[in-house]
């Protein structure tokens, strides 16, 4: 399998990922979720409540988490021989 194509699938798997987290956040977490509600709950719903919000940030700030996701599927993903 080429690499440009491994990338291309471990792109899909974390997007996949991450919209997976954002959907179970809207769904199933709140703000007072022990351990997940303040660190990733409280700010989406901050990005849901005030759009603009999101914004006022810096790249790296309004992104943290998301760019966490990414790393850990990348390497669980790179870990199984996928990449």
């Amino acid at each position: 399998m080429s690499i440009l194509l491994k990338l291309v699938l471990v792109f899909l798997l974390v997007d996949l990922v991450s919209g997976a987290v954002h959907w179970a956040e809207d769904t199933f977490w709140t703000a007072e979720t022990p351990v997940l509600g303040p660190v990733l709950v409280a700010p989406n719903l901050l990005h849901h409540e005030q759009p603009a919000a999101f914004v006022k940030f810096s790249y790296w700030h309004s992104n943290g988490q998301l760019l966490k996701v990414a790393g850990a599927t990348a390497g669980g993903a790179a870990l199984l021989g996928l990449f």
